[in-house]
Protein backbone atom coordinates (compact mmCIF):
# COMPACT_ATOMS: atom_id res chain seq x y z
CA UNK A 1 0.00 0.00 0.00
CA UNK A 2 0.96 3.56 -0.70
CA UNK A 3 2.16 5.57 2.24
CA UNK A 4 1.08 8.49 0.51
CA UNK A 5 -2.70 7.40 -1.01
CA UNK A 6 -4.40 8.68 2.35
CA UNK A 7 -4.51 11.98 3.77
CA UNK A 8 -4.01 10.49 7.26
CA UNK A 9 -2.54 6.89 6.39
CA UNK A 10 -5.08 5.22 7.82
CA UNK A 11 -6.90 1.84 7.15
CA UNK A 12 -10.88 1.29 6.23
CA UNK A 13 -12.92 -0.83 8.42
CA UNK A 14 -12.81 -3.47 6.01
CA UNK A 15 -9.18 -3.65 5.66
CA UNK A 16 -8.41 -2.98 9.30
CA UNK A 17 -10.50 -6.84 9.37
CA UNK A 18 -8.76 -8.45 6.84
CA UNK A 19 -5.07 -7.22 8.20
CA UNK A 20 -6.76 -8.30 11.79
CA UNK A 21 -6.59 -11.96 10.91
CA UNK A 22 -4.17 -11.74 7.90
CA UNK A 23 -0.42 -10.85 9.28
CA UNK A 24 2.62 -11.90 10.02
CA UNK A 25 2.46 -11.54 13.69
CA UNK A 26 -0.46 -14.05 14.04
CA UNK A 27 1.04 -16.59 11.10
CA UNK A 28 4.23 -16.86 13.13
CA UNK A 29 2.19 -17.36 16.59
CA UNK A 30 1.09 -20.46 14.71
CA UNK A 31 3.67 -22.24 14.44
CA UNK A 32 4.81 -21.73 17.56
CA UNK A 33 2.21 -22.95 20.15
CA UNK A 34 0.22 -25.84 20.74
CA UNK A 35 -1.71 -27.49 23.45
CA UNK A 36 0.68 -29.46 25.46
CA UNK A 37 1.07 -33.62 24.84
CA UNK A 38 -1.87 -35.28 26.38
CA UNK A 39 -3.29 -38.70 25.40
CA UNK A 40 -6.54 -38.11 27.47
CA UNK A 41 -9.54 -36.38 26.98
CA UNK A 42 -11.70 -34.98 24.16
CA UNK A 43 -9.58 -33.74 20.92
CA UNK A 44 -9.18 -30.31 20.09
CA UNK A 45 -11.06 -29.64 17.52
CA UNK A 46 -9.37 -26.41 16.23
CA UNK A 47 -5.51 -25.38 16.58
CA UNK A 48 -4.41 -23.24 19.30
CA UNK A 49 -3.66 -20.00 17.59
CA UNK A 50 -7.48 -19.80 16.30
CA UNK A 51 -7.67 -18.94 19.92
CA UNK A 52 -4.82 -16.09 19.69
CA UNK A 53 -6.38 -14.74 16.94
CA UNK A 54 -9.66 -14.34 18.55
CA UNK A 55 -8.02 -12.27 21.11
CA UNK A 56 -6.79 -10.34 18.51
CA UNK A 57 -10.35 -9.80 16.70
CA UNK A 58 -11.68 -9.04 19.88
CA UNK A 59 -9.68 -5.35 19.43
CA UNK A 60 -11.56 -5.17 16.12
CA UNK A 61 -15.11 -6.14 17.02
CA UNK A 62 -15.26 -4.94 20.30
CA UNK A 63 -16.34 -7.92 22.19
CA UNK A 64 -16.14 -12.08 22.31
CA UNK A 65 -19.89 -11.68 22.02
CA UNK A 66 -20.00 -10.08 18.69
CA UNK A 67 -16.56 -12.40 16.98
CA UNK A 68 -18.70 -14.88 17.77
CA UNK A 69 -21.55 -13.33 15.62
CA UNK A 70 -18.75 -12.93 13.06
CA UNK A 71 -17.87 -16.20 13.01
CA UNK A 72 -21.38 -17.77 12.52
CA UNK A 73 -21.95 -15.68 9.47
CA UNK A 74 -21.16 -18.04 6.93
CA UNK A 75 -21.97 -15.81 3.81
CA UNK A 76 -20.48 -12.52 5.46
CA UNK A 77 -18.35 -13.04 8.23
CA UNK A 78 -14.42 -13.90 8.42
CA UNK A 79 -14.51 -17.56 8.98
CA UNK A 80 -13.91 -18.60 5.37
CA UNK A 81 -11.55 -16.09 4.75
CA UNK A 82 -9.58 -16.97 7.92
CA UNK A 83 -9.22 -20.72 6.55
CA UNK A 84 -8.34 -19.39 3.23
CA UNK A 85 -5.56 -17.65 4.44
CA UNK A 86 -4.27 -20.33 6.92
CA UNK A 87 -4.50 -23.03 4.02
CA UNK A 88 -2.02 -20.43 2.06
CA UNK A 89 0.23 -19.72 5.08
CA UNK A 90 0.47 -23.11 6.24
CA UNK A 91 0.58 -25.43 3.43
CA UNK A 92 3.60 -27.24 5.41
CA UNK A 93 1.59 -28.26 8.21
CA UNK A 94 -2.25 -29.77 7.85
CA UNK A 95 -2.71 -30.01 11.11
CA UNK A 96 -2.89 -26.27 11.77
CA UNK A 97 -5.23 -25.72 9.47
CA UNK A 98 -8.92 -25.15 11.08
CA UNK A 99 -11.77 -27.19 10.02
CA UNK A 100 -14.91 -25.53 8.45
CA UNK A 101 -16.87 -25.31 11.46
CA UNK A 102 -15.83 -22.00 13.60
CA UNK A 103 -15.26 -22.37 17.12
CA UNK A 104 -17.61 -21.15 19.64
CA UNK A 105 -17.09 -18.77 22.61
CA UNK A 106 -17.18 -21.66 24.89
CA UNK A 107 -14.32 -22.69 23.14
CA UNK A 108 -12.45 -20.21 23.27
CA UNK A 109 -12.85 -19.32 27.18
CA UNK A 110 -11.52 -22.72 28.09
CA UNK A 111 -8.28 -22.31 26.10
CA UNK A 112 -8.00 -18.86 27.23
CA UNK A 113 -8.55 -19.99 30.68
CA UNK A 114 -6.49 -23.81 30.35
CA UNK A 115 -3.66 -23.37 27.19
CA UNK A 116 -2.75 -19.50 26.06
CA UNK A 117 -1.55 -18.55 29.33
CA UNK A 118 0.93 -21.37 29.19
CA UNK A 119 2.62 -19.38 25.96
CA UNK A 120 2.64 -15.99 27.14
CA UNK A 121 6.18 -15.93 27.13
CA UNK A 122 6.28 -17.39 24.20
CA UNK A 123 4.13 -15.30 22.25
CA UNK A 124 5.68 -12.00 23.95
CA UNK A 125 8.76 -12.95 22.49
CA UNK A 126 7.44 -13.39 18.99
CA UNK A 127 5.42 -10.43 19.15
CA UNK A 128 8.04 -8.41 20.16
CA UNK A 129 11.03 -9.32 17.93
CA UNK A 130 8.52 -9.07 14.70
CA UNK A 131 7.88 -5.42 16.52
CA UNK A 132 11.54 -4.91 16.73
CA UNK A 133 11.97 -6.00 13.08
CA UNK A 134 8.95 -3.68 11.67
CA UNK A 135 10.94 -0.70 13.40
CA UNK A 136 14.12 -1.68 11.51
CA UNK A 137 12.67 -1.90 8.18
CA UNK A 138 10.94 1.45 8.18
CA UNK A 139 14.10 2.71 9.49
CA UNK A 140 13.74 3.58 13.02
CA UNK A 141 15.92 2.90 15.47
CA UNK A 142 18.71 2.44 12.72
CA UNK A 143 21.89 3.99 11.72
CA UNK A 144 20.46 5.28 8.68
CA UNK A 145 17.85 6.87 10.31
CA UNK A 146 18.58 11.13 11.20
CA UNK A 147 20.42 11.99 13.95
CA UNK A 148 22.91 11.06 16.47
CA UNK A 149 23.70 11.27 20.08
CA UNK A 150 24.40 14.82 20.12
CA UNK A 151 21.94 15.79 17.86
CA UNK A 152 19.10 13.37 18.08
CA UNK A 153 16.00 12.91 16.15
CA UNK A 154 12.57 11.11 16.87
CA UNK A 155 13.78 8.51 14.56
CA UNK A 156 16.35 7.85 16.91
CA UNK A 157 14.37 8.34 20.34
CA UNK A 158 12.08 5.62 22.11
CA UNK A 159 9.37 6.92 24.40
CA UNK A 160 6.99 5.02 26.94
CA UNK A 161 4.94 5.53 29.90
CA UNK A 162 2.56 3.28 32.01
CA UNK A 163 -1.65 3.55 31.82
CA UNK A 164 -3.99 2.30 34.25
CA UNK A 165 -6.65 -0.08 32.52
CA UNK A 166 -9.65 0.17 34.61
CA UNK A 167 -11.27 -3.58 35.08
CA UNK A 168 -14.27 -5.35 34.39
CA UNK A 169 -15.39 -4.91 37.94
CA UNK A 170 -15.03 -2.03 40.42
CA UNK A 171 -15.16 -4.58 43.19
CA UNK A 172 -11.86 -4.52 44.86
CA UNK A 173 -10.69 -8.24 46.10
CA UNK A 174 -10.79 -7.10 50.10
CA UNK A 175 -14.81 -6.29 49.40
CA UNK A 176 -15.07 -9.29 47.85
CA UNK A 177 -16.69 -11.24 50.95
CA UNK A 178 -19.92 -10.18 52.06
CA UNK A 179 -21.32 -11.44 55.15
CA UNK A 180 -25.62 -10.41 55.26
CA UNK A 181 -25.92 -8.96 58.39
CA UNK A 182 -29.50 -10.14 58.99
CA UNK A 183 -28.99 -14.15 58.02
CA UNK A 184 -25.44 -14.41 58.37
CA UNK A 185 -25.50 -15.78 54.15
CA UNK A 186 -21.72 -15.40 53.06
CA UNK A 187 -21.34 -14.15 49.43
CA UNK A 188 -19.05 -13.94 46.86
CA UNK A 189 -18.82 -11.18 44.71
CA UNK A 190 -17.35 -11.81 41.23
CA UNK A 191 -13.97 -9.35 41.05
CA UNK A 192 -10.98 -9.21 39.85
CA UNK A 193 -8.30 -10.49 42.26
CA UNK A 194 -5.19 -8.72 40.72
CA UNK A 195 -6.57 -4.62 40.36
CA UNK A 196 -5.60 -2.56 43.11
CA UNK A 197 -6.49 1.16 43.53
CA UNK A 198 -3.80 3.61 41.07
CA UNK A 199 -3.62 7.29 40.52
CA UNK A 200 -3.55 8.64 36.91
CA UNK A 201 -1.88 11.39 35.92
CA UNK A 202 -4.82 13.56 36.09
CA UNK A 203 -5.42 12.79 39.88
CA UNK A 204 -8.32 10.23 39.55
CA UNK A 205 -8.22 7.06 41.65
CA UNK A 206 -9.31 4.25 39.65
CA UNK A 207 -9.33 0.16 40.24
CA UNK A 208 -7.35 -1.08 37.08
CA UNK A 209 -4.09 -2.98 36.00
CA UNK A 210 -1.17 -0.95 35.72
CA UNK A 211 0.58 -1.79 31.65
CA UNK A 212 4.00 -0.36 30.29
CA UNK A 213 4.55 0.59 26.87
CA UNK A 214 7.10 1.78 24.97
CA UNK A 215 6.93 3.31 21.33
CA UNK A 216 9.05 4.72 18.73
CA UNK A 217 7.53 6.23 15.74
CA UNK A 218 8.81 8.11 12.53
CA UNK A 219 7.86 11.27 10.99
CA UNK A 220 5.21 10.17 8.50
CA UNK A 221 1.56 10.98 10.50
CA UNK A 222 -0.18 7.79 12.28
CA UNK A 223 3.99 5.80 11.18
CA UNK A 224 4.02 4.29 15.02
CA UNK A 225 5.19 0.79 16.40
CA UNK A 226 4.79 -0.52 19.77
CA UNK A 227 7.84 -2.18 20.73
CA UNK A 228 6.72 -3.51 24.16
CA UNK A 229 4.00 -3.87 26.51
CA UNK A 230 4.71 -5.58 29.97
CA UNK A 231 2.41 -5.53 33.07
CA UNK A 232 3.43 -3.85 36.66
CA UNK A 233 2.55 -6.37 39.45
CA UNK A 234 2.35 -5.96 43.27
CA UNK A 235 4.97 -7.97 43.19
CA UNK A 236 7.29 -7.46 40.45
CA UNK A 237 10.03 -5.14 39.05
CA UNK A 238 8.99 -1.48 39.60
CA UNK A 239 7.62 0.86 36.63
CA UNK A 240 11.14 2.64 35.97
CA UNK A 241 12.91 -1.17 36.26
CA UNK A 242 10.46 -2.32 33.59
CA UNK A 243 10.69 0.66 30.98
CA UNK A 244 14.29 0.49 31.05
CA UNK A 245 14.41 -3.46 30.42
CA UNK A 246 12.10 -2.52 27.95
CA UNK A 247 14.41 0.23 26.15
CA UNK A 248 17.66 -1.81 26.33
CA UNK A 249 16.05 -5.49 24.95
CA UNK A 250 14.49 -3.33 22.09
CA UNK A 251 18.16 -1.44 21.38
CA UNK A 252 19.87 -4.93 20.94
CA UNK A 253 18.06 -5.21 17.82
CA UNK A 254 17.84 -1.65 16.97
CA UNK A 255 21.58 0.21 17.08
CA UNK A 256 20.51 3.13 16.07
CA UNK A 257 18.51 4.28 19.56
CA UNK A 258 20.48 7.13 21.51
CA UNK A 259 17.95 7.68 24.03
CA UNK A 260 14.81 7.08 25.92
CA UNK A 261 12.07 9.88 26.50
CA UNK A 262 10.16 9.14 29.98
CA UNK A 263 8.33 11.25 32.59
CA UNK A 264 9.87 11.46 35.96
CA UNK A 265 9.25 8.47 37.14
CA UNK A 266 12.59 7.62 35.97
CA UNK A 267 15.03 9.04 38.82
CA UNK A 268 18.73 8.49 38.74
CA UNK A 269 19.34 4.98 39.50
CA UNK A 270 16.82 3.91 36.18
CA UNK A 271 18.99 6.96 34.07
CA UNK A 272 22.37 5.43 35.28
CA UNK A 273 21.36 2.05 33.74
CA UNK A 274 20.86 3.80 30.58
CA UNK A 275 23.69 5.77 30.68
CA UNK A 276 26.11 2.71 31.37
CA UNK A 277 24.64 1.05 28.38
CA UNK A 278 25.28 4.14 25.91
CA UNK A 279 21.68 5.49 25.86
CA UNK A 280 20.58 9.01 27.20
CA UNK A 281 17.39 9.66 29.13
CA UNK A 282 15.46 12.65 28.06
CA UNK A 283 14.00 12.96 31.25
CA UNK A 284 13.16 16.75 33.24
CA UNK A 285 14.66 17.00 36.75
CA UNK A 286 12.61 16.04 39.78
CA UNK A 287 10.92 18.93 41.63
CA UNK A 288 10.39 19.48 45.13
CA UNK A 289 7.17 21.57 45.83
CA UNK A 290 7.12 22.19 42.45
CA UNK A 291 10.44 23.86 42.10
CA UNK A 292 13.24 21.91 40.16
CA UNK A 293 16.24 21.57 42.12
CA UNK A 294 19.18 24.08 42.28
CA UNK A 295 22.49 22.37 43.71
CA UNK A 296 26.06 22.54 43.69
CA UNK A 297 27.56 19.98 41.45
CA UNK A 298 31.64 20.06 42.44
CA UNK A 299 34.59 20.87 40.73
CA UNK A 300 35.55 20.43 37.02
CA UNK A 301 38.19 21.19 34.16
CA UNK A 302 38.58 23.88 31.97
CA UNK A 303 40.41 23.42 29.05
CA UNK A 304 41.41 26.43 27.13
CA UNK A 305 42.78 27.64 23.77
CA UNK A 306 45.61 28.45 25.45
CA UNK A 307 47.44 28.67 28.91
CA UNK A 308 47.02 25.22 31.38
CA UNK A 309 43.73 23.80 32.30
CA UNK A 310 42.25 25.05 35.61
CA UNK A 311 39.44 23.85 37.89
CA UNK A 312 36.19 25.46 38.07
CA UNK A 313 33.16 25.10 40.24
CA UNK A 314 29.46 23.69 38.81
CA UNK A 315 26.85 24.42 39.75
CA UNK A 316 23.00 22.42 38.31
CA UNK A 317 20.47 24.74 38.02
CA UNK A 318 17.32 22.73 36.55
CA UNK A 319 19.85 19.62 35.79
CA UNK A 320 21.36 22.42 33.33
CA UNK A 321 25.57 23.19 34.27
CA UNK A 322 26.19 26.87 35.21
CA UNK A 323 30.33 27.95 36.33
CA UNK A 324 29.51 29.74 39.48
CA UNK A 325 31.65 32.37 40.57
CA UNK A 326 31.64 34.86 43.65
CA UNK A 327 31.79 38.49 43.64
CA UNK A 328 33.87 40.61 46.07
CA UNK A 329 30.82 40.64 48.51
CA UNK A 330 30.50 37.22 48.13
CA UNK A 331 27.18 36.93 45.89
CA UNK A 332 26.91 33.87 43.41
CA UNK A 333 26.63 34.54 39.67
CA UNK A 334 26.19 32.19 37.57
CA UNK A 335 27.20 31.18 33.45
CA UNK A 336 25.24 28.83 31.65
CA UNK A 337 27.47 26.38 29.77
CA UNK A 338 26.89 25.88 26.13
CA UNK A 339 26.68 21.99 24.75
CA UNK A 340 28.89 21.02 21.87
CA UNK A 341 28.53 17.50 22.19
CA UNK A 342 28.15 14.04 23.37
CA UNK A 343 31.24 11.88 23.91
CA UNK A 344 30.87 8.26 23.90
CA UNK A 345 34.11 5.92 24.28
CA UNK A 346 33.91 2.09 24.86
CA UNK A 347 36.50 0.92 26.74
CA UNK A 348 38.26 -2.59 24.36
CA UNK A 349 39.41 -4.39 27.41
CA UNK A 350 35.62 -5.14 28.84
CA UNK A 351 32.93 -3.51 26.98
CA UNK A 352 31.83 -0.75 29.42
CA UNK A 353 30.47 2.56 28.14
CA UNK A 354 31.43 6.07 29.63
CA UNK A 355 29.39 9.20 28.43
CA UNK A 356 30.63 12.60 29.14
CA UNK A 357 28.61 15.78 27.69
CA UNK A 358 31.43 18.39 26.47
CA UNK A 359 30.71 22.31 26.63
CA UNK A 360 32.13 25.15 25.10
CA UNK A 361 34.63 27.18 28.01
CA UNK A 362 33.59 30.51 28.61
CA UNK A 363 36.24 33.71 28.48
CA UNK A 364 35.50 36.58 30.48
CA UNK A 365 34.05 38.72 26.73
CA UNK A 366 31.56 35.41 26.88
CA UNK A 367 33.12 33.95 23.83
CA UNK A 368 33.90 30.50 23.66
CA UNK A 369 37.15 29.17 24.89
CA UNK A 370 38.47 25.52 25.14
CA UNK A 371 36.10 22.86 26.71
CA UNK A 372 34.77 21.87 29.91
CA UNK A 373 33.79 17.93 29.75
CA UNK A 374 31.75 16.35 32.42
CA UNK A 375 30.77 13.02 33.32
CA UNK A 376 27.28 12.32 33.13
CA UNK A 377 27.33 8.40 34.35
CA UNK A 378 27.28 7.67 38.37
CA UNK A 379 31.35 7.47 39.02
CA UNK A 380 33.09 5.72 41.67
CA UNK A 381 33.93 8.61 43.33
CA UNK A 382 30.31 9.59 43.30
CA UNK A 383 29.28 6.40 45.41
CA UNK A 384 31.92 6.95 48.24
CA UNK A 385 30.65 10.54 48.36
CA UNK A 386 27.13 9.58 47.95
CA UNK A 387 26.27 12.28 45.11
CA UNK A 388 23.65 10.55 43.02
CA UNK A 389 25.33 12.40 39.58
CA UNK A 390 22.42 11.24 37.27
CA UNK A 391 19.50 12.04 39.92
CA UNK A 392 20.41 15.96 39.43
CA UNK A 393 22.36 16.12 35.91
CA UNK A 394 21.26 15.96 32.60
CA UNK A 395 22.63 16.22 28.69
CA UNK A 396 19.50 17.72 27.81
CA UNK A 397 18.07 19.87 30.29
CA UNK A 398 14.52 21.34 29.65
CA UNK A 399 15.99 24.45 29.06
CA UNK A 400 17.72 22.52 26.03
CA UNK A 401 16.46 23.46 22.41
CA UNK A 402 16.23 18.92 21.84
CA UNK A 403 14.24 18.39 25.05
CA UNK A 404 11.88 20.72 23.42
CA UNK A 405 11.73 19.68 19.89
CA UNK A 406 11.99 15.81 21.09
CA UNK A 407 11.26 14.50 24.67
CA UNK A 408 7.85 16.77 24.66
CA UNK A 409 6.18 16.25 21.40
CA UNK A 410 7.07 12.40 22.08
CA UNK A 411 5.68 12.70 25.83
CA UNK A 412 2.16 13.88 24.23
CA UNK A 413 2.32 11.09 21.62
CA UNK A 414 2.50 8.80 24.56
CA UNK A 415 -0.62 10.16 26.62
CA UNK A 416 -2.24 10.02 23.26
CA UNK A 417 -1.58 6.18 22.77
CA UNK A 418 -2.69 5.80 26.32
CA UNK A 419 -6.00 8.07 25.59
CA UNK A 420 -6.16 5.61 22.28
CA UNK A 421 -5.87 2.66 23.79
CA UNK A 422 -8.71 3.49 26.50
CA UNK A 423 -11.36 4.61 23.94
CA UNK A 424 -10.96 1.44 22.30
CA UNK A 425 -12.30 -0.33 25.51
CA UNK A 426 -15.79 -0.79 25.38
CA UNK A 427 -16.63 1.68 28.41
CA UNK A 428 -12.90 2.12 29.24
CA UNK A 429 -12.58 -1.68 30.68
CA UNK A 430 -10.33 -4.75 29.90
CA UNK A 431 -12.08 -7.49 28.28
CA UNK A 432 -10.85 -10.11 30.70
CA UNK A 433 -10.04 -10.68 34.77
CA UNK A 434 -6.50 -10.95 36.03
CA UNK A 435 -2.71 -10.09 34.96
CA UNK A 436 -2.43 -13.10 32.98
CA UNK A 437 -5.06 -12.89 30.60
CA UNK A 438 -5.22 -9.42 30.10
CA UNK A 439 -1.03 -9.37 29.47
CA UNK A 440 -2.67 -11.81 26.32
CA UNK A 441 -5.01 -9.33 25.27
CA UNK A 442 -2.43 -6.11 25.81
CA UNK A 443 -0.07 -7.90 23.07
CA UNK A 444 -2.84 -9.03 21.24
CA UNK A 445 -3.68 -5.14 20.88
CA UNK A 446 0.29 -4.68 20.17
CA UNK A 447 -0.33 -6.85 17.22
CA UNK A 448 -2.99 -5.57 16.23
CA UNK A 449 -1.95 -1.65 15.77
CA UNK A 450 1.51 -3.07 14.46
CA UNK A 451 -0.03 -5.14 12.00
CA UNK A 452 -1.58 -1.94 10.96
CA UNK A 453 1.53 0.00 10.50
CA UNK A 454 3.06 -2.40 8.47
CA UNK A 455 0.24 -3.35 6.06
CA UNK A 456 0.14 1.47 5.57
CA UNK A 457 4.03 2.02 5.56
CA UNK A 458 6.29 -1.39 5.13
CA UNK A 459 7.57 -1.31 1.58
CA UNK A 460 9.41 -5.12 1.20
CA UNK A 461 9.11 -8.32 3.25
CA UNK A 462 10.55 -8.31 6.54
CA UNK A 463 13.21 -10.47 7.23
CA UNK A 464 13.00 -13.96 8.77
CA UNK A 465 12.83 -14.09 12.11
CA UNK A 466 15.32 -14.77 14.57
CA UNK A 467 15.21 -18.10 17.13
CA UNK A 468 13.47 -17.69 19.95
CA UNK A 469 16.46 -18.38 21.91
CA UNK A 470 18.11 -14.49 20.80
CA UNK A 471 15.06 -12.99 20.87
CA UNK A 472 14.74 -12.85 24.86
Amino acid sequence: MNPAAGRYNRLSRGTRQRVAYDNGFIWEIARAIDYPPDTTGRPNTHPLWVYYLWMILIHEYGSSRKVEEAFEDKAHGPWPHIRQTAQRELTDKPPLIPPADPPSRNQFNYALKHHLPAHTETITSIIRNRSQRLAAALGLGTDTAPGSISRPSTQRVAYGDVTVMTARSKILPKHARVVDETTGEIRHRRHDPDIGLHTTGGGNVIPGLPYAFTHIRGPRRNEQVILAIDPITPDGPTEGNIVVDQYLQAAQHLPGLVGYAYDRALRGTHLDRLLKAGHIGLVGVHKTKGKPPDRYHGQETHHPNTGPPRPVDIHLVAGAPHIRTHDVDGNQHFTALTLRRINKRINNTDQTVRLSAEYDGPTPTGGPDGYIRIRLDQTAEDKITGYNRPEHLRAFPETHQTFNTIQKPLRASAESANRYIDDHHPRERLHHYGFQRNTLSMLAWQAHQNAQTETIFAQHPLPHPEPLSQTG
